[in-house]
């Protein structure tokens, strides 16, 4: 009697045991991440990201997975022998290099951000000090709280034209490590530029707007601007001084490069203008209109 009572404990214990472990794994398949159209977030910003960065996608990083993150999604299932569905289940999620579960958007969101923003800056200032590393970053997340920027780390980054090292192939290139300490360090706060939108380094740019943007400090080879309107470029400065104006500014700046350069020749009035002719002192008779002449 007491033999069976041990084998009927043994074998409750088991079924327990069972249980818990039944219930452990469909926890677990509950909680694992799933995305499909519709789907919103910093996860879906995080898929866009990767796929863009890898030529999957061109559309928007704005964290909505509409119609073009599906096709996108198909497209690098396909490429890489998954179910091409345009569901980002587990087997797709570890293929992007992505944890499976949902526990931890959050965290995995800032680490999103801050692989992304280190590549920027070692991209954009390889081999500047590490202040100006720092600053490279704090522009891009002043961009993210500029109304005239995307909303999002990544949609600066990937903002059409908006970073050279999209376009050259720096961003592909190995992430310094000093980059990822910038990147963390401008995410917590850190702003050596002061504020700034814009930096560009004076010996390699091309564009005579960005000139236009007011300085606030220079860190290393990079200009660091504020977003209003600043004087002309130094060498328009003194294309433009009185000695050197003309009626028409020099022909390789172009129209309106001077000030004033093609400003229209104000007239006036030099008397009133009666009707009618009157006679002069020697009896002449003389018109009474003056006319108008330039200054």
């Amino acid at each position: 009697m007491r033999q069976d009572k041990k084998h009927l404990t043994r074998a409750l214990a088991l079924l327990f045991a069972v249980n818990i472990l039944v219930i452990s794994l469909l926890q677990t398949a509950a909680e694992a991440a799933t995305y499909r159209q519709g789907s919103t977030g910093a996860p879906v910003r995080t898929i866009q990201t990767k796929l863009k960065r890898w030529g999957y996608y061109d559309g928007a990083v704005d964290g909505i997975y509409g119609s073009g993150t599906t096709a996108a999604v198909k497209y690098f299932q396909r490429k890489n022998g998954l179910t091409a569905d345009g569901v980002v289940g587990p087997a797709t999620l570890k293929a992007l290099g992505m944890p499976s579960t949902g526990g931890s958007t959050a965290s995995n969101a800032q680490s999103a951000d801050v692989e992304l923003l280190a590549r920027v800056i070692s991209a954009e200032a390889r081999g500047e000090p590490y202040s100006g590393q720092v600053a490279v970053g704090a522009v891009i997340l002043n961009r993210v709280d500029h109304p005239s920027f995307p909303n999002s780390i990544a949609g600066v980054v990937y903002q059409p034209g908006a970073f050279t090292c999209m376009m050259d192939g720096q961003f592909d290139k190995p992430v310094a490590e000093s980059s990822v300490r910038a990147a963390r360090d401008a995410i917590n706060g850190a702003d050596p530029s002061g504020g700034a939108i814009y930096y560009f380094n004076p010996d390699t740019a091309t564009s005579a707007w960005i000139w236009s943007r007011p300085l606030i400090m220079v860190i290393g080879k990079h200009r660091f601007c504020s977003g209003g309107r600043a004087g002309l470029r130094p060498s328009r400065k003194k294309a433009c001084a009185p000695e050197n104006r003309g009626p028409h500014p020099p022909r390789r700046m172009g129209p309106g490069a001077c000030l004033g350069a093609r400003r229209k020749r104000r007239v006036r009035k030099t008397a009133a203008r009666p009707s009618g002719r009157e006679q002069d002192a020697s009896g002449q008779e003389r018109s009474s209109i003056v006319r108008w002449r330039g200054v």
